[in-house]
């Protein structure tokens, strides 16, 4: 019989700890992981009154693990489909294709628009003002 691997719970909670002892008066907010292969941080928000991650702030993948949110799986794809950087207009209407097509989620600008800061952010996404054509790239 093989261990449970640990749930978000135990891993927020032992974060949370070292946090405290690390840097006391800085409460944990969240945490983002890096992890090879994989083409974007996993994001986990830490709620202190549920002491587990905010529903919807991370998704899990078919085996139940942590995964890439839908919103960030369908701009990842898009971009690799287009094969160049896309500004967030022609970003948004390629979304709108896929969608159309059956291949992705139907997203709010809002929502594109914040899954495009978080993976600037973590690295996954650049955006360039010099890059030529202008947009959204992956960062290989």
């Amino acid at each position: 019989m093989t261990a449970r691997p640990p749930d978000n719970r135990e891993l927020l909670a032992q974060a949370r700890a070292w946090a405290e002892a690390n840097y006391p008066g800085c409460p944990l907010e969240s945490i983002s992981l890096r992890l090879r292969f994989l083409p974007a941080a996993v994001r986990l928000v830490y709620s202190p009154a549920a002491a587990r991650p905010v529903s919807g702030a991370i998704e899990e993948d078919e085996e139940g693990g942590p995964g890439l949110h839908p919103c960030s799986k369908d701009i990842l794809a898009t971009l690799r489909g287009a094969g160049r950087r896309l500004s967030k207009t022609r970003l948004m209407e390629a979304l709108e294709e896929r969608h159309r097509r059956g291949e992705g989620g139907e997203w709010s600008e809002r929502t594109v628009c914040r899954r495009l800061a978080e993976m600037q952010e973590d690295g996954t996404l650049d955006n360039p003002p010099e890059a030529r054509p202008r947009g959204y790239g992956i960062v290989e």
